[in-house]
């Protein structure tokens, strides 16, 4: 489950009594307890990055009423959906490619219908605060923060120095990349 607020998601998460999944300041990944149920959901929140934050903005503010919910109106789920499966993902799942297909979107060039969107709309392709979520810069031609090329420099290390080091390197090299 995605949930889009304007606010402080850590309040939206304690009135929902949803338990943070991950550690990391930067993760809105987290769990709630329904009917004996555990469900997880992120709790994304406009300025977050995730989007452009006008797009955010429009999201919510044209939202509709479904089934006892609000979802985002059909341009923007599409669109959004397009946007994930582009540049959130590094693969296309073959669950999204159905869904796409079926919202006609891959048919086309699809990258090049995403762009005339966010162009007509005056949209940006913005960096995610959260460093988990993958930033497709290859396919959108864009560079990332110091911030995210770090932390992949530290992911890459900490798989580097996975079993073909000594344990005393090992502790050594984490304890620098940690500080």
């Amino acid at each position: 489950i995605d949930i889009l607020i304007r606010g402080d998601h850590q309040e939206v998460a304690h009135l929902l009594n949803a338990q943070i999944v991950y550690k990391s300041e930067s993760r809105v990944h987290y769990k709630i307890n329904v009917a004996n149920k555990s469900i997880r959901m992120d709790i994304r929140f406009c300025g977050d990055g995730y989007y452009d934050t006008n797009w955010e903005d429009n999201i919510l503010e044209t939202r509709v009423w479904d089934n006892g919910k609000f979802i985002p109106n059909q341009e923007n789920y599409k669109y959004s959906l397009l946007y994930h499966a582009i540049v959130h993902k590094k693969t296309i799942s073959p669950d999204y490619i159905l869904t796409l297909e079926a919202l006609d979107l891959l048919k086309k060039n699809f990258v090049l219908e995403l762009d005339n969107f966010m162009n007509n709309n005056n949209y940006i392709y913005s960096e995610p605060y959260d460093l988990s979520v993958f930033f497709n810069t290859l396919l959108i031609k864009k560079d990332v923060s110091l911030r995210r090329k770090f932390n992949i420099k530290k992911a890459l290390v900490k798989s580097m120095i996975g079993g073909a080091i000594p344990e005393k390197l090992k502790n050594r090299v984490q304890r620098f990349v940690n500080k």
